[in-house]
């Protein structure tokens, strides 16, 4: 686990400069974010979660070829896509403000909402690495509600935990 552990990081820390540098704007999410609020790595990761706007995908999408990443989506993918640079697998959340102002990811059959308050301008840092975050209080709403799959949803209450306990500290 560790040498995935120290992978994934290093790719973050690497992905999180190029999107900087470029000033786009991102977000991430999941396991990972709830990692980076705990101050500690919590459990095994299977990818890192990023929340970026389907408009700055031209641009993300030649960033990370240009530093060796490869896109690799998914055959049931919806509402994002994947890349992958050896062992590291990064997942691209697309983010669309709709003619109201509401944000959402579009999907196939409909829309995902995403919350104003989720994209704040969050930071934290772990293990030397630094990078966005969603907001705290939108995690924990999203963990709190475990996902069908028995996988996804063990992870899920895990990550609702570990966040519950942050904030009793």
């Amino acid at each position: 686990m560790e040498d995935l552990t120290s992978q994934q990081l290093s790719a973050l820390a690497r992905v999180s400069d190029l999107l900087e540098e470029a000033e786009i704007a991102y977000w991430l999410f999941g396991g990972w974010a709830v990692d980076f609020y705990a101050g500690s790595v919590t459990r095994a990761h299977d990818d890192l979660d990023m929340a970026v706007w389907l408009v700055d995908l031209p641009r993300i999408a030649e960033l990370l070829q240009d530093d060796g990443w490869r896109h690799a989506p998914l055959e049931d993918e919806d509402g994002g896509t994947g890349y992958e640079r050896g062992a590291v697998r990064l997942e691209l959340t697309y983010l669309v403000r709709d003619g109201d102002g509401r944000i959402f990811t579009p999907l196939r059959h409909g829309r995902a909402a995403w919350s104003e308050e989720a994209l704040a301008n969050d930071l934290g840092e772990l293990r030397g690495v630094r990078s966005r975050l969603v907001a705290l209080a939108p995690l924990m709403r999203g963990k709190s509600s475990p996902r069908a799959d028995p996988e996804e949803a063990a992870k899920d209450r895990a990550d609702f935990r570990q966040l519950s306990e942050r904030r009793t500290l």
